[in-house]
């Protein structure tokens, strides 16, 4: 079986018959937090339903840890140059 993942512009090129008989959907966390957030997918019943897609076909979903850490990394980075222009001024 051939796993797409659906990234936000993966599924703009996809028709909506081809995103729904999708065998399973790969669904980052990270992105979903950031928009369109926790309190919209738990009002809409969740994923499946925020999605309208068949509870009977899979999703699955990561950590999102990634992005998380990747930003930690950008702030610590912009910590750093705030910094070194505080120690120049």
């Amino acid at each position: 079986m051939y796993q797409r993942v659906m990234a936000h512009t993966y599924q703009r090129v996809m028709s909506h018959q081809q995103v729904a008989n999708q065998q399973l959907m790969f669904c980052n966390t990270y992105h979903l937090l950031l928009q369109p957030g926790p309190d919209v997918v738990a009002a809409a019943g969740g994923l499946h339903k925020f999605m309208g897609r068949d509870e009977s076909r899979p999703l699955i979903t990561d950590s999102g840890g990634f992005q998380v850490e990747r930003e930690r990394e950008r702030e610590r980075a912009r910590e750093r140059e705030r910094e070194c222009a505080h120690a120049r001024d």
